[in-house]
């Protein structure tokens, strides 16, 4: 998916400074019984103008307006619900943009911005004009299932949302991050056998020592055959407890590790 194509690049940004990535653009959304369709019709921006129809009869129930084109939809088995998730955003993360809207009949009745679900805006991956802030591809990927959008953040943090009224019914952080556990990304050095140390070029979770250097120990073949030097780890008492598949960057395209 999108993620992971993006891998890659965005590892590049620390030391390339300007490359381009494209928007993917998609101008209708299907419900997943195949009996509705939302379709662009005009404008471009928040001012996007869309309308909901029924494919068999192409009878338009309702039309809505929003900047869905460049973000992700999911309509309702019953055609009256739609949700938009901007995952890959084009937004300026600085200015704390709307990421996730639940519609009902047209009418905007929930919003989140990247600061309601985001403690810390730093905790996000850059490209050169695109921003994430969820995991896209974890086990499962967002979608709206029995009426319920769960995602989880790259604080490792999951939510699971009322589809129907975009209320949050749970709130959940990862086990991993436990008291006293380090979530740090930086560039991670072999110092011997099963001895690593790495250089936080973020902190996410956690503080770190004087040296400003953190060494630990990893089982054999956890990082052995790493295909790139930095990572997004997290540490606790001293040994790799997971490796998380995102890089938070935007220490490469700023200055030190901050919180």
């Amino acid at each position: 998916m999108r993620q992971a194509l993006f891998l890659w690049f965005l590892l590049a940004l620390s030391v390339i400074p300007a490359l381009a990535d494209e928007s993917v653009w998609r101008t209708n959304f299907n419900s997943p019984n195949g009996r509705f369709e939302l379709n662009y019709q005009s404008g471009k921006d928040s001012g996007e103008v869309w309308s909901l129809a029924e494919k068999k009869t192409g009878a338009v129930l309702y039309k809505l307006t929003g900047n869905l084109r460049s973000q992700t939809a999911f309509v309702s088995g019953d055609g009256r619900g739609v949700v938009v998730l901007d995952g890959f955003s084009e937004q300026d993360s600085n200015k704390n943009p709307g990421v996730l809207v639940f519609y009902r009949d047209g009418k905007p009745i929930r919003k989140y911005r990247l600061g309601d679900l985001v403690r810390n805006p730093a905790n996000i991956s850059h490209s050169v004009s695109h921003f994430f802030w969820f995991f896209e591809e974890s086990d499962p990927p967002p979608a709206v299932r029995n009426g319920r959008l769960s995602l989880k953040t790259f604080e490792l943090v999951r939510y699971e949302f009322d589809a129907a009224t975009g209320q949050i019914l749970h709130r959940d952080v990862d086990p991993v991050l436990s008291p006293g556990a380090l979530y740090v990304y930086g560039k991670v050095d072999k110092i011997g056998a099963r001895r690593y140390s790495i250089k936080p070029c973020h902190l996410v979770q956690g503080t770190l020592p004087k040296s400003g250097r953190v060494d630990f120990e990893a089982e054999p073949g956890s990082l052995e055959d790493y295909a790139y030097s930095w990572k997004s780890l997290v540490i606790q008492s001293g040994r790799l407890v997971k490796i998380e598949p995102v890089i938070l960057n935007e220490c490469n395209l700023e200055s030190p590790a901050r919180r």
